[in-house]
């Protein structure tokens, strides 16, 4: 695994930064000297671009790139034997970002079939993209495939075979930052608590559509419940106090006597129930 976080301790320079699509700024501990100024560069894969110094401070140089920003890479500023990684900073707010790396297309996520799965990510600043693959959601070893950086920013990969209910999410690496796990963002389907993706097609996972009764608005009553909080009180009654099976105790009552549970919930009449936090607590 290539390393992206580059030692900062005792280091000449803080950080260097892209603002803008031409534009880095290196920030030093001190004011650099007229030697060091000579010496400062912006080098990529041993290749050192062109630039010049177009406005410099006590302790921050502003460099002028001749040509438009490598993303996809990592970059490093500053002088030999004191080099920084280049974080993408402010530039991702330029429309100069948005014109370079809009992308229209429809096939962000995963496009699954029996035979293959084609993952794609949209993530320009990226350097490095990887996916990992789970048998199980709640695996914490999984199979990891790197994908290929396309245009527009997004990231591709497509692995062959039937793939159908595996788990995944994504490693990102940014350059001078630590590796980011990240859950698909265009994901279908998510595991407890969204901490894995899970691959499969939608339309196959369809629901019948039930009938339902009729009932003008103005009669519906909707109770809306937290699934913990409605049983969890001591005076509840309720043996499984918190849980899922607490919630569909019957013949409950609270001290007082009273109906409590799903008991107390049919004597109010209510025709709709909303059940909050149920993945939340699922290993409860």
């Amino acid at each position: 695994m290539k390393q992206t976080k580059h030692q900062t301790v005792n280091s000449l320079f803080i950080e260097a930064a892209l603002v803008s699509m031409q534009i880095v700024t290196l920030t030093s501990t001190r004011q650099l000297t007229s030697l060091e100024l000579k010496k400062v560069h912006i080098i990529v894969d041993g290749t050192v671009l062109p630039t010049r110094i177009i406005e410099q401070t006590d302790k921050r140089v502003t460099l002028f790139l001749f040509e438009p920003y490598l993303f996809g890479f990592l970059c490093l500023a500053g002088i030999p034997g004191q080099l920084s990684p280049i974080k993408i900073k402010d530039v991702v707010r330029t429309k100069e970002f948005d014109s370079t790396f809009t992308y229209k297309g429809s096939d962000l996520g995963v496009q699954y079939t029996s035979s293959k799965s084609s993952f794609a990510v949209w993530t320009p600043t990226a350097i490095h993209v990887h996916v990992i693959i789970y048998k199980n959601w709640h695996d914490e070893v999984g199979r990891r495939f790197p994908l290929i950086r396309d245009s527009c920013g997004v990231w591709r990969i497509q692995l062959n075979g039937d793939w159908k209910g595996y788990w995944y999410h994504y490693e990102v690496y940014n350059p001078g930052m630590e590796c980011a796990c990240i859950v698909d963002p265009y994901a279908t389907f998510l595991s407890i608590n969204g901490l894995k993706a899970m691959i499969g097609k939608l339309d196959q996972n369809k629901n019948e559509k039930v009938a339902l009764r009729s009932l003008a608005k103005e009669k519906t009553i909707i109770y809306e419940m937290h699934i913990r909080d409605f049983t969890s009180a001591p005076s509840s009654g309720v043996k499984k106090k918190g849980k899922f099976l607490g919630l569909v105790e019957t013949g409950t009552t609270n001290d007082e006597g009273l109906s409590s549970g799903l008991d107390y919930i049919s004597k109010l009449g209510h025709y709709s129930r909303s059940a909050n936090a149920c993945s939340g607590i699922f290993n409860s």
